[in-house]
């Protein structure tokens, strides 16, 4: 068992669970299912154990696997029934990100019984404790049960997008506190990334005292706090602060920059760690943020409007997302 809520638990494919494996893929057959939905392809394996060999090698990440995936079922403690299977990718590479991090499904004869969602709310948790910084779960728009599956679990949606024709959704999940925090003025391309991003938003005022006192606002813990700032000597690039110096005092993010750096490369944005405090407004922002939340805090510099269109800012949404499930 690895995660419970008193009426289903996640368990491992093991092969004592074979026979009532079998039982609970034909039953999606017998149903028209051509699919067994969050099973990692049990649908296509003739040999069960061959299947049971798949899943623990993308657990493992071996035969070349980039990305580690968690098999489960769930079984209904009562009566010890598999009631459904999930899946979930601890990361997502361009070819599986349409697709989400988790797909599930549960047994044709259990549906419409709410274990939907108490599976989903259970892959949630087991995310959580993996340090998971959040979770995308995709279906499509007309699939009217796993949007509401998905938004009674707490789910925000993020986007509508088209794929082969099909309007899909994507909903996210935030497992940790995240805080965005830009400047105001809509002109102005902090602002921009602030606002496309799903976590919670800050807007500063642009004098001394107005963002002081916007930061003394903000109430509750967050980690982390990421923040925009526009430097116009920027074009395709972007600089990650690493410090601010205010009245003497030199204060340090703590965070994993390189990898937030590597994840901005990957992403096609190079990127620079600088340990050389800005100044003015920046600098302020960062030193009271480092200071409020104890150096979980990043200041990020950005080009301008003029320079940063919409591929731009997705690419920096896909670096910070990619971070944040690395977290």
């Amino acid at each position: 068992m690895i995660i419970s809520d008193g009426e289903l638990a996640l368990i491992v494919p093991s092969k004592e669970l074979k026979e009532e494996a079998l039982r609970y893929k034909e039953e999606h057959f017998a149903n028209g299912d051509m699919q067994v939905h969050g099973s990692g392809g049990l649908a296509y394996y003739d040999d069960y154990d061959a299947w049971l060999k798949h899943i623990d090698a993308i657990r493992k990440m071996q035969a070349d696997v980039d990305v580690k995936t968690s098999t489960f079922f769930s079984r209904r403690l009562s009566d010890g029934k598999l009631i459904g299977c999930v899946k979930i990718h601890h990361t997502l590479n361009d070819e599986i990100r349409n697709g989400g991090h988790v797909a599930y499904g549960i047994r044709p004869s259990e549906r419409g019984k709410g274990y939907g969602t108490k599976q989903l709310k259970l892959i949630l948790e087991f995310a959580k404790r993996e340090g998971m910084g959040q979770v995308i779960v995709a279906c499509d728009k007309d699939n009217v049960a796993s949007a509401k599956t998905a938004m009674s679990c707490g789910g925000v949606l993020l986007k509508e997008f088209n794929e082969d024709g099909i309007i899909k959704q994507h909903y996210f999940f935030e497992m940790k506190k995240v805080l965005c925090v830009g400047f105001k003025g809509k002109n102005n391309f902090s602002y921009v990334l602030t606002a496309s991003m799903p976590s919670k938003h800050l807007f500063l005022t642009n004098s001394h005292g107005g963002l002081k006192k916007d930061m003394n606002s903000v109430s509750g813990e967050y980690d982390p706090v990421i923040m925009f700032g526009v430097d116009k000597t920027l074009t395709s690039t972007v600089r990650i602060e690493k410090v601010a110096v205010w009245d003497g005092k030199r204060l340090v993010s703590n965070l994993k920059l390189e990898r937030l750096k590597d994840s901005l490369g990957a992403a096609g944005i190079q990127a620079v760690i600088s340990e050389n405090p800005t100044a003015y407004l920046c600098n302020d922002a960062y030193w009271q943020a480092l200071h409020k939340f104890s150096g979980k805090a990043v200041f990020i510099h950005v080009p301008t409007m003029r320079h940063a269109d919409e591929v731009f800012e997705e690419k920096v949404r896909r670096a910070l997302s990619t971070w944040l499930e690395k977290w």
